[in-house]
């Protein structure tokens, strides 16, 4: 199973997205480590989350925040086998199994809500086989973009899709679409390297925290200063930067969050 080339970071662009990452709180989670937190009926939004909610809720049913990919599957088809390892990458990536919704007695606030894991599910297949090659191929344009034009509801589910196309006896597009709330570049490019070895027949290890555990983690960092220090310029030319994180901090501390207990 190989990414569309055009989908595949480079170098470069992966040290920019763990910049990017460094400078929304991630930098220390290595050094402190994560706690796992038990099991809860709801769980508070990182920033980011929170953001593309706030954003789906201003556009409802925009597709701005759409992540599409493409991968070329070829050989032999085990159709179960696939099915098999999508639904066990789902049960380990629990972001992908994830839905969002207002708190009723906190204005503003928002919570995040991990749904059970599924049993393995068909997937969805259509035949393109018998079509000729021209056509065939102008189809397949039109499936991919319908497919990354679909939006999806955060409230309800799934923030994830998956699907299949059939080209030839033994080869398959797979379409594969997650709401930016719930995935970044560098995440499908695990759910791409996960999903390869689980339909090999490899066996993962469990993981040691979710994504909500993290939002659990930057939310009690926030509260703790860790925003303060990070609103605090260095420059001349940083001070009105400074002032937006400052009051970004400040909302922090004062938000009804609170996580579960470690």
């Amino acid at each position: 199973m190989s990414s569309d080339s055009s989908f595949k970071l480079s170098a470069k662009r992966l040290e920019l997205l763990r910049a990017l990452r460094r400078e929304q709180g991630l930098a220390a989670t290595r050094e402190e480590g994560i706690p796992r937190r038990p099991d809860a009926e709801s769980y508070p939004l990182s920033f980011n989350q929170e953001r593309l909610w706030f954003l789906d809720r201003l556009q409802p049913g925009s597709v701005a925040y759409n992540l599409p990919v493409a991968l070329r599957l070829q050989g032999p088809l085990r159709l179960a086998a696939l099915a098999r390892a999508l639904a066990r990458v789902v049960e380990r990536q629990a972001a992908l199994r994830t839905v969002f919704a207002g708190l009723p007695d906190e204005e503003g606030a928002v919570a995040q809500r991990i749904l059970a894991p599924a049993a393995p599910a068909p997937v969805p297949l259509a035949d393109l086989g018998a079509l000729p090659a021209e056509a065939r191929a102008a189809e397949v344009r039109r499936l991919l973009r319908e497919e990354a034009l679909r939006p999806f509801d955060l409230e309800l589910g799934p923030i994830f899709r998956f699907s299949l196309l059939r080209l030839g006896p033994e080869d398959h597009a797979v379409l594969v679409t997650v709401h930016h709330i719930a995935a970044d570049a560098l995440s499908l490019e695990i759910f791409i390297r996960e999903l390869s070895l689980l339909y090999a027949g490899q066996e993962l290890p469990e993981l040691p925290i979710r994504y909500a555990d993290f939002a659990c983690w930057q939310r009690e960092w926030a509260q703790g200063g860790g925003l303060d220090e990070q609103a605090r310029p260095r420059c001349s030319s940083c001070r009105s930067t400074g002032s937006g994180r400052r009051a970004a901090a400040s909302r922090w501390r004062s938000s009804p969050w609170r996580c579960p207990p470690r």
